[in-house]
């Protein structure tokens, strides 16, 4: 496995916007794709997160829904390769991060402000090296270069250190991106190749055909503001009449995006979380930001991608790649 210390800046990986509707994915001309049809997305992108209610987001646990803790599994944190560094004594990574209360400047007692939050974007295993995220995660091959996708981050593993220590095994970096849509034509998504199979872990079932039931139950797992990952077991569906998007009301934040949606049913995924309400609220008398907060039914709800809006997309596109993936 190669270092994944990689130079350059982060910040500009979820603010970059792209003005082309043919995405240059690699020097190779057979990666360019293009997008001729773009579908309107029902409301105005915002990085998914807010909470609804009570705040519902749990540590991944022994007693985390069975369905949520095995899709822990194949959900990876992505991180700019700049903070990772390996360790030549033992092959180990270190994590260069700030804690959540800093970097965002919390109030005192705001929930998870003292981990660490190196994190940007959720993304799910859909084959053993294939990973699908949200589209303005990840929307160029050059940005998909400056991040890393790291599994099994949560709190009990990360736990109180100086700084968070992972193993070889949980570090993936980007081969390529086989195909990418974003949010300014239409739908939100970006398929990564990474730069090896991940070992122990099987992509994600989905939904094939078909639409979820408005009643159904629904979860999600990944990685809020970046942080070590949280399960939510009580989401459920808010609208359900378009025919690329629902809107659901889950207590998800800014690093959500990509993260799956799952089916607390079937175990499928239904879609992929990519956009929402603001993350905090100015609480100009302290001087600092508090988690915004909406009654269950309040606010705009959380934005998700169907995906089998996705998968009708890549079976068009024939990837190679996706053959065996793609066979009903």
């Amino acid at each position: 496995m190669k270092d994944p210390s990689v130079p350059g800046g982060s910040e500009v990986g979820l603010k970059l916007k792209i003005l082309f509707v043919g995405i240059l994915l690699s020097s190779d001309a057979s990666a360019y794709v293009f997008f001729k049809e773009p579908k309107k997305i029902p409301e105005a992108p915002s990085l998914p997160s807010v909470v609804y209610g009570t705040d519902d987001r749990g540590e991944i646990l022994p007693t985390t829904h069975p369905i949520l803790k095995a899709a822990f599994a194949s959900t990876a944190n992505m991180i700019p390769s700049r903070s990772i560094f390996k360790n030549p004594s033992d092959g180990s990574f270190t994590i260069d991060s700030r804690r959540l209360g800093d970097t965002a400047a919390l109030c005192k007692g705001e929930p998870f402000a003292d981990q660490f939050a190196p994190g940007e974007c959720t993304g799910f295993l859909i084959t053993e090296d294939l990973l699908l995220t949200a589209g303005h995660c990840v929307p160029t091959q050059m940005e998909c270069t400056f991040f890393n996708w790291v599994f099994d981050f949560k709190q009990d593993l990360v736990g109180t250190a100086a700084l968070p220590v992972v193993q070889p095994d949980q570090v993936y970096s980007c081969k390529r991106i086989l195909a990418v849509r974003t949010q300014i034509i239409g739908e939100d998504w970006s398929l990564v190749e990474l730069d090896r199979p991940v070992t122990g872990r099987a992509g994600l079932p989905i939904r094939k055909t078909g639409t979820v039931a408005d009643v159904a139950a629904i979860g999600t797992v990944g990685y809020p503001n970046g942080i070590p990952a949280k399960a939510i077991d009580n989401g459920f569906i808010r609208t359900n009449t378009d025919p690329n998007f629902f809107t659901a009301v889950l207590d998800t934040f800014g690093g959500n995006s990509g993260s799956p949606i799952l089916n607390l049913v079937s175990g499928e995924v239904e879609g992929l979380l990519i956009s929402g309400e603001d993350d905090f609220e100015e609480d100009k008398r302290a001087g600092c930001w508090r988690v915004k907060k909406c009654t269950t039914l309040g606010c705009k709800g959380e934005t998700v991608l169907r995906v089998t809006t996705v998968r009708n997309t890549l079976a068009q596109l024939m990837l190679p790649e996706l053959t065996k993936w793609l066979t009903p």
